[in-house]
């Protein structure tokens, strides 16, 4: 038996996935602990039916993903909309050390993770979909650069990006705390651990209602700069292989610059609210997309590079991160933030960091830049590194 699904019952099965798996994780805990969202918790549930059913013979479910594409490119025009300058202004030297930083670890895992698939004998572009796209990149960069470079060729790439990618949350939980815990124990023997004072912080956003005018804008922004991002994707796109996720979060941060420039103000909580209701949709559909069964000849090469890439981050964040960023106690806590958003994502990272100044108090600093990076820089630079080694490889 065989059910071919249009886009509007998939999208409508998304919503149920996202919702059940918002159930579950209200009431697990390891879910809450290691961040993972509602929309993999779900989709990785209908995935694994849909594999069973079909593995079994019982029925073959076919998802139309059109409307996947979409909400992916809403999604990488509200980050490109996030890179505010005034923003970055605050973030000083430091931000502008990490950056690099950042686009060093993102070369290291693709580079690492092609040659690994090469002894395996298996596409070095796989290495890539199970390095900077899944790890530094998340849920949201795998599904769409995996399903890129699969459709380049790579057979399962993005099933395997998306596996990594929840790998890569719970890794990243896993060893954040006991970094930055054996970095501030060393500081504490020097005696050069005091805690900071400092309480200064981001400027929040003065809460207000909501209103149909305003989330209309926000909309129509955000379709605007698909539309733009489209074009800028089909003028690069004829001199190299880029994504149209690109293309969209170029567009977002050059509307968001015009308008910096002119200092026009943005419904910013309604661009990032309507961001990440595109987020939710776009990764339960991806999730349930999944073609599990193409991951068992891959599971070996898989783990063994992603065992690898775990102790690469967490050397990299001890080493890298803590020297370049002042060897004190914010930059020990910062390396439980690398290691967040490096295998997993920006709540992973704010999650690790808030575990550690719980127990040791307050960072201003690195509550001030890791954020910036893993909600901002990291998925820019991340991007620009993922279009290199597509067209060094493909």
């Amino acid at each position: 038996m065989e059910i071919s699904m249009n886009m509007y019952h998939t999208i409508a099965l998304a919503v149920v996935v996202y919702y059940l798996g918002q159930f579950i994780r209200d009431r697990v805990t390891f879910f809450q602990k290691y961040c993972i969202p509602s929309p993999v918790i779900g989709g990785m549930i209908a995935a694994l039916i849909i594999t069973v059913l079909r593995v079994t013979g019982a029925m073959i479910i076919n998802l139309d993903t059109t409307l996947q594409t979409v909400c992916m490119l809403i999604f990488f025009c509200n980050i490109g909309f996030n890179a505010r300058w005034k923003v970055l202004k605050k973030g000083g030297i430091g931000l502008v050390i990490i950056f690099f930083a950042v686009a060093a670890l993102c070369i290291i895992q693709d580079g690492f993770g092609a040659m690994m698939m090469k002894l395996f004998g298996k596409h070095p572009l796989l290495g890539t979909a199970i390095g900077s796209v899944s790890l530094v990149g998340g849920h949201g960069t795998a599904a769409s650069f995996g399903q890129l470079i699969e459709d380049m060729g790579v057979p399962a790439a993005a099933s395997a990006s998306v596996a990594a990618a929840t790998y890569g949350l719970i890794a990243g939980c896993m060893i954040g705390g006991p970094i930055a815990r054996l970095r501030i124990l060393q500081l504490q023997k020097k005696g050069k651990f005091e805690l900071s004072d400092c309480t200064e912080k981001l400027d929040e956003t003065e809460k207000k209602s909501l209103n149909e005018k305003s989330l209309m804008l926000a909309v129509a922004l955000l379709l605007l700069s698909v539309g733009a991002g489209q074009i800028i994707s089909s003028i690069i796109g004829k001199l190299m292989t880029f994504s149209a996720a690109v293309g969209s979060l170029a567009a977002g941060c050059l509307v968001r610059g015009f308008c910096d420039a002119k200092k026009i103000e943005l419904p910013d909580e309604e661009i990032e609210m309507t961001g990440n209701i595109a987020l939710y949709l776009f990764l339960s559909m991806a999730m349930m997309s999944m073609k599990i069964w193409e991951l068992v000849d891959l599971a070996v090469p898989m783990i063994v590079t992603l065992l690898f890439q775990t102790v690469i981050c967490g050397l990299f964040a001890y080493f890298v991160i803590f020297n370049i960023m002042g060897r004190d106690y914010d930059a020990a806590v910062m390396t439980s933030g690398a290691c967040g958003f490096g295998l997993g994502a920006t709540p992973n990272a704010i999650a690790n960091m808030s575990a550690v100044v719980s127990k040791y108090g307050p960072a201003p600093r690195a509550f001030l830049i890791v954020p910036i990076v893993g909600s901002m820089l990291a998925d820019i630079v991340n991007s620009t590194a993922i279009t290199v080694f597509m067209n060094i490889f493909g």
